[in-house]
């Protein structure tokens, strides 16, 4: 960030701050914020758990962890809520990403005729992250049943080991849901 107030762009379009290691400070392109964590671009080599700070200008300074390494990708989890000032600078160079609510809540998962239990392991206003044993592929269509209440349709936008993240298509729907508080 500049001293304007102002994100600074990297060379593949997204904002540029820098992340403060044990192995010196390095330019991180951001791709995606929000208030719990970031991903992006980062040449140094670094493992899930390690300790940094996201340096957001030469004031803001803000301690998070490494959740997860996907060269030349990761993940940074901040240790507290980023702040909206923050958040607001940054969403005109990367993807502000809405708040994930961690949870663990058993749903009932359906596609194509197959269905199976599925956990919900957070939440978010526009979709969900759910493991499960059922084989989704991208892009399919699924139906995640929460209790009583009607069936939510989602596409699914990504599927690993496992894991799939949900994009829901009624995301509005989600806003009236109990489960996000």
């Amino acid at each position: 960030m500049t001293m304007d107030g102002k994100a600074v762009a990297s060379d593949d379009g997204g904002a540029l701050v820098m992340v403060e290691s044990p192995l010196g400070a390095q330019p991180f392109a951001l791709h995606s914020l929000s208030a719990d964590g970031a991903t992006g671009r980062l040449a140094a080599s670094l493992v899930s758990g390690v300790p940094v700070s996201v340096l957001f200008g030469a004031d803001r300074r803000v301690p998070a962890r490494i959740r997860w390494v996907r060269p030349p990708m990761l993940g940074i989890g901040f240790d507290a809520p980023l702040a909206a000032d923050l958040l607001a600078v940054y969403a005109r160079t990367c993807t502000v990403r809405a708040a994930r609510h961690r949870m663990a809540r058993v749903v009932s998962v359906s596609s194509g005729g197959s269905a199976d239990s599925a956990v919900i392991r957070n939440m978010s206003r526009g979709g969900m992250m759910i493991e499960t044993a059922l084989p989704l592929a991208l892009g399919q269509l699924v139906d995640i049943a929460m209790d009583s209440d009607a069936p939510l349709a989602g596409q699914v936008r990504w599927a690993r080991n496992g894991r799939v993240g949900i994009e829901l298509i009624a995301a509005a729907a989600i806003q009236s849901r109990a489960a996000i508080g």
